[in-house]
């Protein structure tokens, strides 16, 4: 296990409700985007967070109130001092175009790629359950290919509504990109099926899984998915790779 590094939280923005963004001093060296780290709180515990920026001298964590150890850093401040181990996991692929699918707090680690690879991203899919529930609204603004949907309007929103393969099923675009899924399990399976629909093969597509994680090397047996680790061997997996282990990933 890899030795906890002391760093500072530098600042921290509002996403959402119960969606935090903490930056925190890059102790960690080269992260690359889809990787994870694990934070830890004194006399509390620690865990898995996605990486959503990446920088030199800081990183993002962008974090939903879930657990003991999120609650605990949500009443943390600008100059407190927590831990962080890592990185973990491999990256996204690397890829000439890029076609992205986001729900709800999934665009988290995908934020990471944008960064890094704007210029290669041709469509970004995202949806949520409201506006409200959107993350990274200002840079939604900025990405010029994103395309936006929600399950329900609330008062000012005029986004269309409906489920984040609505989108997909009414976009024009041919089975080249690379396609990246993040969000819960049940909406990979079906943006899956639906990308499939458009002629994308399961060698093109990839799907950042979100399982129980403790160690970030395999050894304590709670991210298995069939003869995979979700810490080790993902949290990025080709289609094709974990198609038979679909059970275990919905």
């Amino acid at each position: 296990m890899d030795k906890l590094k002391r760093t500072k939280i530098l600042k921290i923005k509002e996403e959402a409700p119960d969606i935090l963004t903490f930056r925190v001093q890059n102790k960690l060296g080269g992260i690359e985007p889809g990787q994870f780290i694990f934070l830890s709180i004194n006399t509390v515990g620690e865990a898995p967070i996605s990486v959503s920026s990446i920088n030199e001298d800081y990183i993002e964590l962008t974090v939903k109130k879930l657990g003991l150890v999120t609650t605990a850093l949500f009443q943390k401040k600008v100059g407190d001092i927590v831990y962080i181990r890592g990185p973990y996991g491999n990256c996204f692929p690397t890829a000439k175009q890029y076609v992205l699918v986001a729900g709800g707090f999934g665009l988290a680690p995908l934020k990471a790629l944008i960064e890094k690879k704007q210029k290669n991203v041709k469509k970004l899919f995202y949806g949520a359950k409201t506006f409200e529930d959107m993350i990274f609204k200002d840079e939604l603004k900025k990405w010029q290919f994103s395309e936006l949907i929600v399950e329900r309007k609330t008062k000012g929103c005029h986004l269309p509504t409906g489920l984040v393969t609505d989108l997909i099923e009414k976009a024009k675009m041919r089975p080249i990109s690379t396609v990246i899924i993040c969000g819960p399990p049940i909406m990979i399976r079906f943006v899956s099926q639906s990308l499939e629909k458009k002629g994308f093969k399961d060698k093109k597509i990839y799907a950042s899984l979100e399982k129980t994680m403790y160690c970030g090397t395999g050894l304590c047996g709670h991210c298995n998915i069939g003869s995979y680790y979700v810490c080790k061997d993902g949290p990025v997996f080709r289609l094709d790779n974990i198609k038979n282990f679909e059970e275990k990933i919905i």
